[in-house]
């Protein structure tokens, strides 16, 4: 057992234990503070190389659920809203059957993907799996049981939280590291492209601070008040944002802000008024942390750094690739790609690796999750997932984003709580 498996561990448990919001809204914090964290513990700290964070948080999870509702009031999946299952079809489809699918087949073929894969065996491939079932399980467990008092309220907690600790671990990056824990930055000639405990990508982590910047004017446009827990999310998502030093996550914050004064221009005054507001805080935090932006904006304005043209060159070779090798569209390629290098862009990527079918299923579930939440806006305690789910979408068209427990969060907490629930006239004792 490594010393930064036992540390961590400690932490979390004593977090389950002392913290005083009762056992099951604790873990719910500890589950979205922590699951997106993909470098807490990274290679060499696990626990019999398999173990991790996410795993402690995930068997958590299952033991009080299972300790606690053994006979109490839960929700049977066929009763889920339809949020609640997007969640979870996203999940399978992107963490566990798009991921495992490609290692098998790089696997079989005996494909050596350079960049996008490294060598795995059979044995790696059945532990991932393992993992991601684990955690699945897990996340079906808290929708089941996320209807009882301060669910929703332990959840944005963890959310806050989860913010805390990224920028944490990325300002304490030279210390955090000498600890032995496994941090990530990418490393440009002046600037260090900072992600903390997010993970390996600076684009990925700025998506992250995206999406909770969503959630937090869902969150206003249902109460029509920002509170100074709101103001402060959104000043770290700035400063988030500002340490990635990611252009496209620049580009999302400006995006979901449009489209949510466009959505709410009867209210135009008052939000602008506050959005002046955020705008100074903003500045304010831009002059102690900006440099690490401000340097890829020069880069890009002066052509030093066109990521955007490079990335287009990507995808044409991706789709050339294609278009030469039509049989790609059934069951994605079988071969190694004619251009070793990522796609930089996740829609391309889903259809050139394991062809049409999942790509329509993918474009099935945006088109469904975007569209079904509107028939649960009068529900107690739901929100709009429109802005977060635009920022990862966005975002998966330069490939900057990924399908992290946040946003599977916030899709399953965006229905509310139906009146039929509340009632009590579909759930059931088990």
């Amino acid at each position: 057992m490594s010393v930064q498996f036992f540390i961590v561990t400690i932490l979390i448990i004593l977090y389950y234990a002392i913290a005083p919001y009762g056992k099951w809204n604790n873990v719910l914090t500890l589950f979205s503070a922590l699951m997106i964290h993909g470098m807490i513990l990274g290679a060499g700290t696990e626990f019999l190389g398999f173990i991790d964070h996410r795993i402690v948080v995930s068997l958590l999870v299952i033991f009080v659920a299972n300790q606690n509702f053994k006979n109490q009031i839960t929700i049977p999946f066929k009763y889920f809203d339809k949020q609640k299952k997007y969640a979870i079809y996203f999940f399978i489809l992107f963490s566990i059957f798009i991921e495992r699918y490609i290692e098998v087949k790089n696997s079989v073929l005996d494909i050596d993907y350079i960049v996008l894969f490294q060598e795995t065996s059979y044995f790696t491939i059945l532990k991932r799996l393992s993992k991601e079932l684990l955690n699945l399980y897990a996340l079906l467990l808290i929708f089941k049981n996320l209807y009882h008092p301060g669910a929703f309220m332990a959840i944005e907690r963890g959310f806050f939280y989860g913010m805390i600790l990224a920028i944490v671990s990325m300002l304490l990056f030279n210390q955090l590291a000498m600890l032995g824990f496994t941090l990530s930055g990418g490393i440009g000639e002046q600037n260090l492209r900072l992600t903390g405990f997010l993970g390996l990508n600076a684009n990925h982590a700025a998506s992250i601070f995206a999406m909770l910047y969503g959630y937090v004017l869902a969150q206003y446009e249902k109460k029509k008040a920002f509170s100074w827990k709101y103001i402060v999310m959104i000043s770290l998502v700035i400063v988030g944002i500002m340490l990635t030093a990611s252009k496209t996550g620049l580009v999302i914050f400006g995006l979901i802000t449009g489209l949510f004064l466009l959505k709410n221009y009867q209210n135009v005054n008052i939000i602008i008024f506050r959005m002046f507001f955020i705008l100074i805080v903003g500045l304010g935090l831009f002059q102690l942390f900006g440099d690490y932006l401000a340097y890829r904006v020069e880069e890009q304005l002066s052509g030093e750094d066109d990521t955007l043209a490079a990335r287009i060159g990507y995808w044409i070779s991706y789709l050339n690739d294609i278009k030469e090798n039509p049989n790609y569209l059934i069951f994605g390629n079988l071969k190694s790609p004619t251009y070793y290098r990522s796609v930089h862009n996740t829609y391309i990527e889903v259809l050139f690796f394991t062809g049409l079918i999942p790509i329509f299923i993918l474009f099935r579930l945006m088109y469904k999750s975007l569209k079904y939440w509107k028939y649960y806006q009068y529900n107690i305690y739901s929100f709009n997932p429109t802005y977060s789910l635009v920022a990862l979408f966005v975002s998966w068209i330069t490939g900057a984003g990924f399908l992290n427990f946040w946003i599977l969060l916030m899709m399953g907490m965006s229905a509310g709580i139906p009146k039929a629930i509340v009632e009590q006239k579909i759930i059931t004792n088990k």
